[in-house]
């Protein structure tokens, strides 16, 4: 999203709603200020208050559980479980019944407009495939000290980057004597990742 879209109070506006981590309400907010976010796809406005969208965080180049301007925790950050049905949804090729997935991961989705519920059927939006690009861009930075186990982590995490684009969502992989689809494995690689990665850090 090129900054020359939005003028200097209208940048801060948006970096302001991103580091409160939480909703606001509409009335609090200038209205003149945030109709071009809202123009933008930056934020969205439902039920009176003001949420910025997974594009505002590409926009102003913050990874997922990155703080803006202070201390307090940055409640934008995804649970591993909303990372991983966000990224579910995002790998296949059409909506999915809401009554089929976790609602506690989903309702988080759709409040940040991550996802659409039309008539009970979950798709992706264009600001959940921006945060999931977003996520995947913060894994292949450094993270500081590399130790045994942060170092694996990586190393699966590179080759989860390669097999989403080879293995499809529906394929059947044998697993010993049992079969499992494709994003089974990869869920449960991606699971193995983040627990390498909690081992080393509560060592």
């Amino acid at each position: 999203m090129p900054s020359s879209d939005l003028k200097p109070h209208q940048e801060q506006l948006l970096r302001e709603l991103v580091s409160r981590g939480r909703p606001i309400p509409a009335d609090e907010v200038d209205g003149r200020s945030l109709r071009p976010l809202r123009t933008l796809k930056l934020v969205v406005v439902r039920n009176g208050l003001v949420m910025p969208t997974g594009a505002a965080l590409v926009h102003l180049g913050v990874r997922a559980g990155e703080v803006l301007g202070g201390d307090e925790p940055d409640n934008q950050q995804l649970s591993a479980s909303q990372q991983d049905l966000l990224w579910s949804l995002g790998r296949r090729s059409g909506p999915t019944l809401a009554d089929h997935l976790d609602g506690r991961s989903l309702r988080p989705l759709l409040e940040r407009a991550l996802v659409t519920d039309r008539g009970g059927w979950i798709s992706i939006t264009d600001e959940g495939r921006a945060m999931l690009e977003t996520i995947r861009k913060a894994r292949r930075k450094p993270g500081g000290a590399r130790t045994p186990g942060g170092a694996r982590a990586e190393t699966i995490w590179r080759a989860l980057d390669l097999l989403e684009d080879a293995v499809p969502s529906e394929a059947e992989i044998p697993v010993g004597r049992a079969v499992a689809y494709g994003d089974d494995v990869l869920l449960a690689l991606r699971d193995l990742a983040r627990e390498l990665k909690r081992g080393e850090r509560e060592r």
